[in-house]
């Protein structure tokens, strides 16, 4: 069991609170829904693997221009990003050592606890959180010129931007990741869809940016952890 930055302790109790920006951190838990194996309580360590280490490979969760990808590469410039279609995979991959580490959204300034990652921090054992990340988010809707009246996207990110989509009557619709949402939409050229995604998705799957900032909130942030496995 990984536990959360202490953050995730407002969040829990319906208070909102913006992700502090300062470096320092402590490790509090964090009760997830369910019950699940307990694992020793995680402590903080070095950062490892080392920044410019080109050889490591880091997990998270979605596809190229993701925001997590985004976070892998201000957390460890240069490392191998591999992503995984859930979050579930994710941890699976660091649980068979298939990567180093894994860096994982844990709350969200607007949105709240992002509760799977919660959960799965509590239900598998053996992990420590060694790192965490403050990282600004601005959502962009990317298409194609004309209108939009669906949008393709991660839930936290069309939760996000909630009141933009209320306000022009446009269709939120799940998708697994941000960037693979940008990314169905460049092969699909549905007339109407869209995707939130950042600009980086925009660039890399070619496709305009309809408007920018569209979430609610203009200091949106979300907090990532560095996840590895523990020591026996």
């Amino acid at each position: 069991m990984a536990a959360l930055p202490a953050a995730c302790r407002h969040q829990a109790r319906g208070e909102r609170r913006r992700p502090s920006q300062d470096r320092g951190w402590r490790i509090e838990r964090q009760r997830p829904r369910h019950r699940g194996r307990r694992a020793q309580r995680a402590q903080p360590r070095r950062r490892h693997p080392a920044p410019h280490d080109f050889w490591v490979k880091i997990a998270y969760q979605g596809e190229p221009g993701a925001y997590s990808d985004e976070a892998v590469a201000a957390l460890f410039p240069g490392a191998d990003a591999v992503g995984y279609a859930t979050f579930r995979l994710t941890f699976e991959a660091l649980a068979i050592g298939a990567v180093d580490s894994a860096v994982l959204p844990v709350e969200n300034s607007s949105a709240g606890i992002v509760q799977e990652v919660s959960d799965l921090l509590w239900e598998l054992p053996d992990l420590r959180v060694i790192r965490e990340h403050v990282q600004p988010v601005k959502h962009c809707l990317l298409g194609w010129p004309g209108p939009v009246e669906r949008a393709l996207s991660h839930p936290q990110a069309l939760a996000q931007c909630s009141r933009y989509l209320h306000s022009r009557q446009i269709k939120p619709v799940a998708f697994h990741d941000t960037a693979g949402a940008a990314r169905a939409v460049a092969e699909q050229r549905q007339p109407g869809t869209a995707a939130i995604a950042s600009k980086a998705a925009a660039a890399r799957y070619g496709l305009y940016v309809l408007a920018e900032s569209i979430q609610d909130d203009s200091e949106n942030r979300t907090r990532f952890v560095v996840v590895e496995k523990g020591t026996p």
